[in-house]
């Protein structure tokens, strides 16, 4: 349970067989590659490099055309899942041997000329309708002229405008015209409440006068361009012209579901893709000669035999050689824990990479996310429904090894909940009276009697304390390893007396101050409290050289000692979680009973409803008991002793964001 012990790794051979030694290395994700080129800054680049920019040309134009394709079948084709597959993103599983040969089975340049062939004419039948639309909605006010479109022009004599007038200015317009002009003449052709649509007759000799009266009134004119016949028989037409659009329409849009079949494949090959750029743009970190190429990288001690047996298998004529990591060197971090404890190796990845040279916090989070996490959900019934819900999910859904971990993660945490449920009372927030005696007796005490609220909270407190005190333990136990000994002693040591000290006089003025005297116990605390309090001010701040600056900077350092009561307090948090789990689940209990309460009809509407409100519950409480456990374990525990700031160990692999592969023997 610890970080893996990492070797150098130094790979030179030939430039004509990087390639298949690229390929290897690529499936076999044993090795870190390290920039070696940032070391030596070359000014040119190989023939090789050069051939590989050219290749990562024509693979990118393919992952666009991938891409292309999958976000077209993602806006026309809706997959049909169950309600597992439906929570969690699933992934492709592949054997190595499909995954190299996906673009052959695929056809992929065939499948990708018939989406975009589809893609253009659907955006074209989209863009007709778009127009369609417009001139239909411009004929609705002329539908009651009933003159053909091609015969509304100019004479020798005559004009004719066809146009729309807001309303409010109809009788001014009107009156103007009737007082100002003398061979002008209207017709109202429809209305709608804001504009009034016009068809105005003039003679030539006014047209100047006429347009004076359109502009000041607001009249905008509106003309029929490519159409002929009445607005009438237009309107029909466009109609039966939109039927046929929508129906061409529909009919692409079902012969692009019909390409459904292909997502799977496309999937696969854009990981494919995706690895080829990824062993092409890994060489732009070798040293290299027109003749030789140099890797240098990391690898787990306990795989150097594989990677020398992968290397001679690609060729004798490579060389490989490995050394220990230098002092001053950082070598990639990877966390290895057993199988009990590897799920919680999620707390650490999220949180970021130990340094190479501290603990793995891992094994020393585990039990206390865990106990946190049944705290806060703390229903036996919900903790049931979580870890059987997430080991269905873990064994019907192909997932990454993250997402295994986090399954694997909340099924510990479903049995915590289970635990913690059987010890307050709490199953499916069902009041504690109405329990039967045995249930009643399993439970230590009920979180909602003022007594146990108490108990609920001293217990929450006691948890945190615990856990801070040990989080200082690491670091001390840090600093011994470090060689560090006295730091460890002094300013781990004098917290570690302190910590316990305060919790025994905490204890006694609240239990034992009435009873008279001091017992031993609580003058061994006030000791501890003294002793770390000296050390705290006289040594912690050990570095300086005078008097006074030691005492002022170890009364500094005794004042942030108080940040550990705040630090305590926020465990607080897990006793109001564990509570809002009950009191949630009780409410909808309450709401579920009322109705059932009806005869008949109200059993089985109750009955649904109750299992729909729990599940909400289950959700809402279950981001809770994840989210702050996980909180306490970032800001109060790893802040004590964990650094991080680690590179994590990531072996040149397979891109493998759309599938798993499948084990030769799987």
């Amino acid at each position: 349970m610890a970080i893996a012990r990492m070797k150098k790794v130094y790979i030179m051979g030939h430039q004509s067989i990087r390639g298949e030694l690229l390929e290897g290395l690529q499936e076999a994700e044993l090795v870190h590659i390290a920039n070696l080129r940032e070391k030596i800054e070359p000014d040119v680049l190989d023939e090789a490099e050069i051939a590989d920019q050219e290749e990562l040309g024509s693979l990118h134009l393919k992952l666009s055309k991938v891409g292309f394709v999958l976000d077209q079948l993602g806006r026309f084709y809706i997959e049909k899942k169950g309600f597992l597959s439906s929570l969690i993103k699933e992934k492709v599983v592949v054997s190595l041997e499909d995954l190299k040969k996906v673009e052959e089975k695929l056809n992929f340049e065939q499948v990708y000329a018939e989406c975009e062939a589809l893609e253009n004419e659907f955006a074209r039948v989209l863009s007709n309708l778009r127009h369609l639309e417009e001139q239909r909605k411009s004929l609705v006010p002329w539908l009651g002229l009933d003159l053909k479109i091609e015969d509304i022009r100019d004479t020798r004599e005559t004009g004719i405008i066809t146009g729309k007038l807001p309303v409010s200015n109809f009788k001014k317009f009107a009156s103007d015209i009737e007082s100002e002009l003398s061979y002008t003449c209207f017709n109202t052709v429809s209305e709608d409440g804001r504009n009034k649509c016009l068809f105005i007759i003039y003679h030539r000799e006014e047209e100047g006068a006429l347009a004076s009266i359109l502009g000041r009134h607001g009249f905008q004119e509106v003309t029929f361009p490519g159409l002929k016949d009445t607005p009438e028989i237009e309107y029909r037409k466009i109609q039966k012209e939109t039927g046929a659009l929508e129906k061409r329409r529909d009919e692409i849009r079902e012969q692009i579901q019909g390409k459904a079949s292909y997502r799977e494949g496309l999937l696969v090959f854009h990981d494919y893709l995706q690895s080829l750029v990824l062993r092409k743009e890994v060489g732009k970190k070798f040293a290299t000669t027109d003749q030789v190429f140099l890797i240098e990288g990391w690898v787990k001690e306990k795989n150097m035999a594989a990677a020398s047996e992968l290397v001679s298998e690609a060729s004798d004529t490579i060389d490989i050689s490995y050394s220990d990591p230098a002092p001053d060197e950082e070598p990639p971090v990877i966390l290895e824990n057993n199988r009990w404890i590897e799920p919680f190796e999620v707390i650490t990845e999220v949180y970021g990479a130990p340094h190479p040279k501290e603990l793995d916090p891992t094994p020393y989070t585990a039990p206390f996310f865990l106990v946190a996490f049944g705290l806060a959900l703390g229903d036996v019934g919900y903790g049931l429904v979580l870890s059987l819900l997430s080991w269905l999910l873990l064994k019907k859904i192909p997932l990454g090894k993250m997402g295994q971990k986090f399954l694997r993660l909340l099924i510990y945490g479903g049995v915590a909940a289970v635990v913690a449920g059987v010890l307050t009372g709490g199953w499916f927030a069902i009041p504690s009276e109405s329990l039967p005696p045995v249930l009643k007796n399993l439970r230590l005490f009920d979180p909602l009697s003022s007594d146990g609220l108490i108990t609920f909270l001293l217990l929450s407190f006691g948890f945190g304390l615990l856990q801070l005190f040990l989080g200082v333990f690491l670091e001390m136990v840090d600093n011994f390893r470090r060689g560090k000994v006295l730091d460890g002693l002094i300013d781990q040591g004098s917290v570690l007396m302190f910590l316990p000290g305060a919790a025994l006089m905490v204890i006694w003025m609240f239990w034992s101050g009435n009873n008279g005297g001091t017992p031993l116990w609580a003058k061994v605390g006030l000791v501890l409290i003294i002793t770390a309090s000296l050390l705290t001010v006289f040594f912690r701040n050990r570095q300086s050289k005078s008097l006074l600056g030691r005492v002022g900077g170890g009364l500094y350092s005794l004042y942030q000692m108080s940040s550990f009561l705040g630090d305590t307090v926020s465990y607080a948090r897990l006793m109001a979680l564990g509570i809002a789990t009950t009191m949630i689940g009780w409410a909808f209990n309450i709401l579920g009973g009322m109705i059932m309460a009806v005869p008949v009809v109200g059993i089985i509407i109750g009955s649904l409803l109750l299992v729909f409100l729990h599940a909400i519950s289950l959700m809402i409480n279950l981001i809770g008991a994840v989210v702050h456990p996980l909180r306490l374990q970032y800001v109060e525990f790893f802040t004590k002793f964990f650094e991080g700031g680690g590179e994590g160990f990531r072996p040149f692999s397979i891109f493998t964001k759309n599938v798993i592969l499948r084990s030769k023997g799987g």
